[in-house]
């Protein structure tokens, strides 16, 4: 066994970086199918401490880069000082961070008994599901989530759910680490004979303690499988396409006021906010709206009190003769 040394600690940071990578803002949902990698190869011969360790970092790396914003949130919209906020932050990325590290764990005791892909890729789902409804659960930034313009992948969701998604991902890690490891080795110990020396503790019928015939095994089913997705994928859309009948068309108009949040409800700026709403609807009159779309909480007040802000309402849809759906306070019940 080996101690974690600053290679780990960079292959960690460089593991939880692309996880976050493949989410919004920045996008880049293809860096999921590589982003365990790094996580993997740091878990070679690495005690079940280290391992849980390397792991914990790899999810610091991940949600604090991540979910930065809510320490905004709290602070801005909370009225929860920063300090606070960034405990609170802190508190969260340390408990998101422990799936990933009992994942790591889990993967660095199995390491030696041969972990299929497909075990790992239902080690993390299983942790996922669970971080999804433990203490009310947390079922955000779940790995499936970054394909969600996959169309042709994602439609396997039908049956599976984001995770099954999930389940497609590691499982294309897990494979891509075991051939590409495999590959590297091997390439070593050539170099190694030539010099007539040898790679210690490589097995040239065994990788990973694993038999060579069962990682190419390993890896046809994982890429099989990913077929199989896609063509259903496929299928599913095309079958759409075919069973889609043309509707009646309908002029809609959406409307974005783009009021800050800070300034939504203070009653101050109430007419403020229902003018600028106005007054982006009636420019686009040009355009013969049928519909027109406010925000779900485009009006900061209670529209069933017909106060004079509701006829303000009223008077957008007689003017531009549409209907209008928006989003606004209401009354239930009032308990005496």
């Amino acid at each position: 066994m080996t101690k974690i040394s600053i290679r780990n600690v960079l292959l960690a940071a460089l593991s939880g970086l692309m996880l976050t990578a493949s989410f919004a803002p920045v996008n880049l949902d293809w860096i999921a199918w590589i982003s365990l990698i790094p996580l993997l190869i740091s878990l070679e011969d690495k005690s079940l401490s280290d391992a849980f360790k390397i792991g914990l970092f790899v999810g610091l790396f991940h949600y604090l880069t991540l979910i930065y914003w809510i320490v905004n949130v709290l602070s801005r919209y909370g009225n929860i000082n920063l300090i606070l906020s960034l405990s609170a932050l802190l508190l969260l990325s340390f408990y998101l961070a422990f799936y990933i590290a009992l994942f790591a764990l889990i993967v660095a005791n199995f390491k030696n008994n041969r972990l299929s892909p497909f075990w790992g890729a239902c080690i993390w789902v299983a942790l996922e599901y669970a971080r999804s409804y433990i203490m009310t659960g947390f079922p955000w930034c779940l790995l499936g989530y970054s394909q969600y313009s996959r169309l042709p992948l994602i439609q396997i969701s039908d049956i599976a759910g984001v995770y099954g998604i999930s389940f497609i991902i590691v499982l294309v890690n897990f494979a891509l680490y075991n051939v590409a490891s495999l590959m590297i080795k091997k390439k070593a110990s050539t170099y190694a004979i030539g010099d007539k020396s040898e790679v210690k503790g490589y097995d040239h019928n065994k990788h990973n303690g694993h038999p060579l015939r069962v990682i190419g095994i390993d890896a046809i089913f994982t890429f099989f499988l990913v077929g199989c997705v896609l063509v259903y994928g496929y299928s599913r859309l095309k079958e759409k396409a075919d069973n889609n009948v043309k509707g009646k068309e309908l002029r809609v108009m959406i409307v974005q006021g783009n009021i800050d949040q800070s300034l939504k409800w203070d009653s101050d700026f109430q007419e403020e906010t229902l003018s600028i709403y106005k007054k982006l609807s009636l420019e686009s009159a040009d355009f013969k709206p049928q519909l027109i779309i406010w925000p779900e909480t485009a009006l900061p007040f209670f529209f069933q009190d017909a106060s004079h802000l509701s006829k303000e309402v009223f008077e957008v849809a007689r003017i531009t003769n549409a209907n209008i759906l928006f989003g606004s306070l209401y009354i239930l019940q009032v308990l005496k």
